[in-house]
């Protein structure tokens, strides 16, 4: 199944745990000895990210959904959308350019993945189930991912103050229902 080598959303998994491990360590709630293993990869969790970027990531914005360019799908965005709402509350200096970031994402997850019809996010881009019809009998929605997404439409909204996150939020959640 190329969902089990989906390599970008195993490495932006992985980068969260280090986010994740590096935040327990400076509240002091894990100690060092218990990591040892992973003081290397904390150390370079900058690099990481910026090797998984320049791996993975595509001309639109997308992360690719494997090593072949060409495939995508919205868990992996989803979770590249989690990751840089982690960098943006962890990173305070590159904030402004991680939410740019995330901003980007969103317009090209709503261009890419967004049913109008159904007000939903497809699991494939909208392109691909309209030109292989034969291939997916139903479209393909993962209420899980969109509920994650009403999450980062609530941040953008409460970051940016555009009334466009707030709007998406209400019609996804209504759809959802």
């Amino acid at each position: 199944s190329p969902r089990r080598s989906d390599l970008a959303l195993s490495q932006i998994l992985y980068l969260k745990i280090l986010y994740k491990v590096s935040q327990l360590q400076k509240k002091g709630l894990l100690v060092g000895q218990e990591i040892e293993f992973l003081q290397d990869h904390l150390r370079q969790r900058h690099s990481l990210f910026s090797q998984i970027l320049h791996r993975y990531q595509r001309k639109d914005g997308f992360l690719s959904f494997t090593a072949q360019k060409r495939f995508i799908n919205l868990e992996t965005q989803v979770e590249f959308f989690a990751l840089l709402q982690w960098m943006e509350a962890m990173e305070p200096l590159k904030s402004k350019k991680i939410l740019a970031q995330m901003e980007t994402l969103n317009k090209n997850l709503k261009r890419a993945f967004l049913n109008p019809q159904k007000l939903l996010f497809s699991d494939l881009p909208m392109k691909s189930l309209r030109q292989n019809q034969l291939l997916y009998a139903y479209p393909l929605y993962q209420v899980r991912e969109n509920c994650r997404l009403l999450l980062f439409f609530d941040f953008l909204y409460r970051k940016t103050g555009r009334q466009e996150y707030q709007n998406l939020s209400s019609r996804v959640f209504e759809a959802l229902k």
